[in-house]
């Protein structure tokens, strides 16, 4: 019984393995129900092993575990007695736990005789990292039931968003809360106390503190009485705030004093804050202009780059004359680190405009976009003070390797600001980077008011990330725009229940009548009035009591329901959801989808109370009914959308009712290509896909096929992403390169001195899909295969010097001559099989292509071209799919991409791809024509 209430343990069995999900209340009594499960098990007929994400973390689990009486053995660092050490414990010669960390699974990989009985997870990871554990770990079945534990940091369930069940560090666990309601002027007046209602209108110009008492978990009462420190929350104008200071608001910029007048009419004729500042900005700008720290979590135009930017640049602009007067002085006064070059220069424009009147000679901003132009701003930071440099992550650990006694680029006294612009871009595309940059800036700079101030803003709460950073801002104002993203931040899990227009009113009164209504706090959303009033007869025939809030009017009711009527379900449209802000709700039920995923995201607002309750309680819950309506489908995309972004596994089955239900805006063969998810995944995540769904006869080359050479080596062509390239196979002996950069073959060199000669070069008439010809691309003549013929357009794809399309007409078309077509193509498609981003879309960013562009192959810089091998899988159509890319000094594709960006390894693409395959022997019905 103690077990249960301390922890909350769900379990499932797959494949003969029992999975238990522990959700602990505490540290403590995660490391006190791994010790008791461990003590249940013989040593002599059990091999037990806990696997940690970091060395530290597993040193720190040993040590819990002996304080337990509990043997440990630990492998937290590479050690040339590992394959001995472990042989011993896998014969039972070490009776102890094996307590490990990631970095070592890998070396563990290369001993065959690792396999565990009971395999423990001190953290819930990432899908890839929790694969590749169970891969390495338990390789073969027993007579004895195989057993995974994993202990979770929340409530969640594997078909369940949720991230951390506790506020940053920067905000200690609240124990106590308290609400005060005293308020504060913009100019920071006193008023006077009065008692107000949780509800506040998006036209006040003041902030109504919920001042929280908070204290770090760990500490004992006596400790907590006397030592607490004060959160205060707000929740005015639409979004969530803490900080551990009292905030001020601001109307208008003009209401931020102490900014230079200069870069106040600057903004006003850039149109920023002039009538009315965005919700975040109003809290944000009082804030920053104190020195200290700032996060701000929002969506896409909701002006977080303009909450860090204007005082950015006053920093700058009030030490400009006296450091330009300095000729001891160097490097930068402020730092911007951009998410792409392209937003840097967006964002270089509006510092320009901002710093045009600040006084002195130096440069105002330099940019570091290009890897080429490292040198040349290295020079000029050396030499001189500068105002605002701007620069992404990877060029910025340039510049740091690079800064030293001999070339110093950094002043860390002058440096006064660090702004990270789209944080949650970086953190997915660039995690090692990250991780490097972060250690540099707080090893080398003091981070804190009167010093460097750190200023954060994201389009996604990325907890890896958040929860590193928010520790070392001890003066942080946290905003969230976003009030689904806040979910995550406030440990709200999500359910999504599929049904139909029948059975979904019995499905919410079944949900309803299994709550407690008379403890637990209930609101059901819908889009309008119509429906609010037949919810509330549905629930007043199910002998429920409700009440029913239609618009602003209703606020009144909110209130009494907030303080006497809790037991009553209280029902709310999506107009009225904006305003209402009180205490904490346990469950949010959507009955009917929204309009739209903006105001989706907006009904999650209703927990904001929950953010500042005491975290002792429940976590809160959001249930979403969804049926096969249009609104439904393209909330349920949504949904699974900011799930992988999230890194958290889609049920399977979610993605199938999708793949089944989502639109096919198909047409004619003439006019469609056929779907590149299909053909690479075996099966479309999007959400309206306007290709083709169905291979036609004449597409169909040959099923699956598993070429005799388990091995291939190749040199690369091109990079098209982090899970496809193309390549070309050794075979082809590289004779010459094009222009110095283009690899020519022997035959490539025929058929370009052939086609020089203006009397080879005939027109292909009636070009019909597969035929073979002659194109001029980049001025080279290179064999093409045609794809698609549509007039005088023709679609046409390379085979030799690449796999590109491209659309020519038909007077561009040659005849290719008979003694080259007999040639194969020696262009190759690879593919990793199943290597994918973590998005609906399937689309990789730019940055993630980059990065493998530049860790992994750097294309010819050296003659003759590298070789690079790879295990092959499986053919299919024309791609050949591998399991890994390794280059010359043994490095692997694969694990880089995995290592550095958020992906998911789908195992199930070769029988999917099959499937396709026996699809298309099948009869075509006439609705795919």
């Amino acid at each position: 019984m103690e077990e249960q209430i301390n922890n909350e343990v769900s379990s499932y069995k797959y494949d003969g393995v029992k999975y238990d999900y522990v959700t602990p209340k505490s540290k403590e009594f995660s490391y006190d129900f791994v010790a008791k499960n461990i003590k249940t098990k013989d040593f002599n007929n059990y091999s037990i092993a806990v696997v940690c994400e970091h060395a530290d973390e597993a040193e720190n689990i040993m040590k819990q575990l002996g304080k337990r009486s509990v043997a440990c053995l630990l492998l937290n660092r590479p050690n040339h007695m590992l394959h001995m050490i472990v042989n011993l414990w896998t014969k039972g010669l070490l009776n102890a736990v094996l307590v490990l960390s990631d970095d070592m699974l890998s070396p563990l990989a290369e001993c065959e005789a690792v396999n565990v009985d009971l395999l423990i997870h001190s953290t819930e990871p990432l899908p890839h990292v929790f694969q590749k554990r169970i891969q390495t770990l338990i390789r073969k079945t027993t007579e004895r039931e195989t057993h995974v534990i994993v202990i979770r940091s929340s409530a969640a369930k594997e078909t369940k968003i949720k991230e951390t069940t506790s506020p940053p560090a920067t905000v200690p666990v609240i124990e106590r809360c308290t609400t005060s309601t005293q308020k504060t002027a913009v100019n920071g007046t006193q008023m006077t106390p009065s008692t107000k209602s949780p509800s506040l209108t998006d036209n006040s110009t003041s902030s109504e503190d919920s001042i929280v008492s908070v204290t770090s978990k760990s500490e004992s009462p006596d400790q907590m009485k006397t030592d607490t420190k004060r959160v205060y929350t707000y929740t005015d104008f639409g979004v969530y705030a803490q900080s551990v200071h009292r905030q001020e608001t601001c109307f208008n910029v003009s209401q931020v004093t102490t900014l230079h007048s200069d870069i106040i009419k600057a903004m006003m004729s850039l149109n920023i804050g002039e009538k009315r500042a965005k919700s975040v900005q109003r809290f944000a700008w009082p804030h920053v202009a104190q020195g200290r720290s700032l996060c701000v979590v929002g969506q896409q135009q909701s002006g977080k780059t303009w909450c860090y930017l204007p005082w950015l640049c006053h920093r700058f602009t009030e030490e400009a004359l006296q450091r330009d007067n300095n000729t001891n002085d160097f490097g930068p006064s402020c730092i911007i680190l951009c998410a792409s070059g392209a937003k840097g220069k967006e964002i270089a424009r509006w510092c320009v405009s901002l710093t045009s009147k600040s006084p002195g000679n130096m440069d105002r901003v330099v940019t570091l976009f290009e890897r080429s132009d490292v040198n040349a701003v290295t020079g000029q930071l050396v030499r001189h003070p500068c105002g605002i440099l701007l620069t992404t992550v990877e060029l910025m650990l340039q510049l740091s390797d690079l800064n030293g006694k001999d070339t110093p680029i950094f002043n860390p006294s002058a440096i006064r600001c660090v702004a990270i612009d789209d944080l949650c871009h970086m953190w997915r595309c660039r995690r090692m980077d990250c991780d490097k940059l972060i250690e540099w800036l707080f090893s080398y700079l003091r981070i804190g008011k009167d010093y460097t101030q750190l200023m954060i803003v994201s389009r996604l709460w990325s907890n890896g990330i958040m929860q590193r950073l928010l520790p070392k801002m001890p003066d942080v104002l946290l905003v969230l725009e976003d009030a689904l993203e806040a979910t995550i931040y406030g440990g709200v899990k999500l359910d999504i229940l599929t049904t139909d227009a029948e059975r979904c009113e019995q499905d919410i009164i079944k949900l309803l009548k299994a709550m407690k209504l008379n403890e637990e706090r209930v609101v059901l959303a819908c889009h309008t009035k119509k429906e609010a009033d037949q919810l509330g007869l549905l629930l007043l025939a199910a002998s429920i009591k409700s009440i029913i809030i239609f618009d602003t009017h209703g606020m009144l009711l909110y209130e009494q329901w907030c303080q006497r009527h809790r037991s009553k379900v209280l029902i709310v449209t999506d107009e009225a959801v904006p305003k209402l802000r009180g205490d904490r709700v346990d469950r949010l039920v959507h009955y009917t989808p929204a309009r739209n995923w903006s105001r989706f995201r907006t009904r999650f607002s209703l927990f904001y109370g929950n953010y500042k309750a005491p975290t002792n309680l429940k976590k809160a819950t959001s249930t979403v009914f969804l049926g096969t309506g249009e609104r439904d489908l393209e909330q349920m995309w949504h949904i699974c959308d900011f799930m992988l972004k999230h890194d958290r596994v889609v049920p399977g089955n979610w993605i199938t009712w999708l793949s089944l239900n989502c639109n096919l805006s198909e047409s004619c063969r003439n006019q469609q290509s056929f779907c590149q998810q299909l053909s690479v995944y075996g099966e479309c995540w999007r959400l309206s896909c306007r290709y083709r769904h169905h291979l036609w006869h004449d597409e169909i080359m040959q099923p699956i096929a598993f070429p005799k050479n388990y091995e291939i080596q190749f040199h690369i062509i091109s990079i098209v992403s982090p899970s496809q390239l193309v390549v070309k196979l050794t075979k082809f002996e590289i004779k010459s390169y094009y222009m110095g950069l283009i690899p020519i073959t022997e035959l490539g060199k025929k058929i370009q001195e052939h086609y020089q000669e203006s009397s080879n070069r005939r027109n292909h008439l009636n070009p019909k899909p597969g035929d073979v010809c002659i194109v001029k691309f980049n001025n080279q003549y290179q064999r093409i295969v045609v794809i698609q013929v549509d007039s005088n357009i023709i679609k046409v794809k390379q085979v030799d010097s690449g796999r590109d399309t491209a659309e020519v007409k038909s007077c561009d078309l040659w005849v290719c001559d008979e003694s080259f077509t007999k040639h194969s193509f020696e262009a190759t498609e690879l593919r990793i099989t199943g290597l994918m981003p973590l998005n609906m879309d399937r689309i990789w960013p730019e940055d993630a292509k980059n990065l493998v562009r530049k860790h992994f192959s750097r294309l010819h810089v050296k003659k003759p071209l590298r070789v690079y091998r790879a295990e092959v899988d499986f053919d299919f159509n024309d791609v050949r799919f591998v399991k890994n890319v390794y280059d010359d000094a043994g490095n692997d594709m694969k694990s880089l991409v995995v290592n550095n960006m958020p992906v998911h390894i789908d195992d199930n693409v070769m029988m999917r791809l099959q499937d396709l395959f026996e699809d298309t022997l099948k009869p075509i019905s006439n609705s795919k024509c």
